[in-house]
Order: C-alpha cells, then structure tokens, then sequence
C-alpha cells in the first residue's frame, strides 16, 4: 500500500495582518461614507441656491414661476395715486412770467426783489414723466400710469408700471432731493422691483441713469429762470427756493 503523507495544517493568520485588513476596509467604508456625506451636502446646498434664486426672480413679478410666485410676490402698489395736472415746464413758465410781471409793476419796471419759491404740485411732475416716458418710445412701462409722489422729510415717490411679456409689475424708486450750484441733485434711498428689493449694482446701471435723465429734464426748464438754493417738501409739493436768473431790460 502506498503511504499518504499528512500535510501540515495551515498556518493561522496573524492577529497583526488581521487588523491591518479591517484597519484598511474601515478606512474605505469611512472614505465612502464621507464622499457621499460631501455629496449630500453639496446637492442641499445646490437646491438651496437655486430656490433663493427662484424666490428672488418670482418676487421680481418679470416672470411667473409657479409655486414660488404665489408667495414670493405681491403686486406692487405707490403711496397714493396721482391725478396729472399741467406739465412742469407750463406751470413752472406760467408762474415765472407772473411773478416777475407783477413784480416789475411794483417797482416801476425794475426787478428788485429777485427771491423766489416755486411750488411744485406732484400733478405737474407726473404729467411731465408721462410725457418724457411717451416722447422716449419706451414700451415696457406703462407711461400713462407712471407717476412722482412727494412725501414728507424730502422724500418722493417715483412708479413705473412695467409690462413684460405677459406679466405686469412696477419698479417703485424712493428718493429725496437736495440743490447743488443751482441745481436739482438725487440721492437713491430704495429700489423695488415688484417685491425685490434690487442691489446697488442693478441700481447703479439701469435705475440711477433713468432717474437722472428726468432729472435733468426738469433742471433744464427750471434753469433758464432761477438758480435753485434750497429744496423742501411736504404732502403733494415740492418747493424750490432760489433767486430770479433772468435779466430785465428797460
């Protein structure tokens, strides 16, 4: 018979090779549970910005996204709403020739009392930005409902309704006013766009250059009669004060 020789019995595992092996496929579940933990938070923070972005969009009233829309927006509204009356440059030119022809018949055909105040009802202002927004071709706002508000504190309203698209909001400026070298100056206090209040940087580039063009439409009518020292307000009236410019010959 043939002799079977007896193998040797397999060598146990080292205790220390055991642990490095666990040691290492610990270390791999760690990693992949952390990759994905990154990954989850990643994808939190992606929905997170992308519905701030929604949100501030919708609350916009440009577009409509649904869901977002119905609580992030509310149709924008102003202070009161203004009647127009005669345009600035009418009223401001009706008011100069009066004054100055009832104060040459009081001094003998000699202006010497050259102070003057111009009161400025919103009517007028309202009437004149109609015009200017008419005149300019611009057919994104509503012209005919645009409209300046005067509020106390050296404060005014200024409403644009805007038609995009489909969808109908306004951009809402508050702004006060000073007189500088004769004059008018504005200084932005808020911008809204809809329920958005808008960052400087859109302000700066869109809204502060249109804001400064009916500005100057209206230093320009003014300035051919009087140099502007000071400005006040109160409900409906924006009130220059300032002297005569014009010069009156015998």
């Amino acid at each position: 018979m043939s002799r079977v020789e007896k193998t040797e019995e397999p060598q146990k595992t080292s205790p220390y090779i055991k642990d490095e092996v666990v040691e290492t496929f610990g270390d791999q579940k760690k990693k992949t549970h952390r990759r994905f933990s990154c990954l989850g938070l990643a994808l939190v923070c992606l929905v997170l910005f992308v519905g701030f972005c929604a949100w501030q969009v919708a609350a916009t009233g440009l577009v409509n996204i649904p869901v977002f829309s119905s609580f992030a927006y509310s149709e924008a509204q102003p202070v009161r709403v203004i009647k127009p009356g005669v345009s600035v440059e009418q009223y401001s030119e009706s008011f100069f020739t009066s004054t100055i022809l009832k104060r040459l018949q009081a001094g003998g055909g000699v202006l010497t009392d050259r102070s003057i105040v111009l009161a400025l009802p919103e009517s007028s202002l309202t009437t004149s930005l109609q015009n200017g927004l008419k005149q300019s071709g611009e057919t994104r706002v509503v012209a005919n409902r645009a409209q300046i508000a005067v509020l106390e504190g050296q404060e005014l309203e200024l409403f644009l309704p805007i038609q995009f698209n489909k969808n109908t909001t306004a951009l809402t400026v508050h702004f006060s006013l000073h007189a500088d070298q004769g004059s008018f100056v504005l200084n932005l206090l808020d911008v809204k766009i809809g329920s958005f209040r808008a960052p400087s940087v859109l302000v700066a580039s869109f809204v502060q250059p249109f804001v400064n063009r009916e500005l100057a439409t209206l230093n320009k009518s003014l300035s051919s009669y009087m140099h502007v020292d000071s400005l006040t307000t109160q409900k409906g009236v924006l009130s220059a004060s300032g002297t005569f410019t014009v010069q009156i010959q015998k």
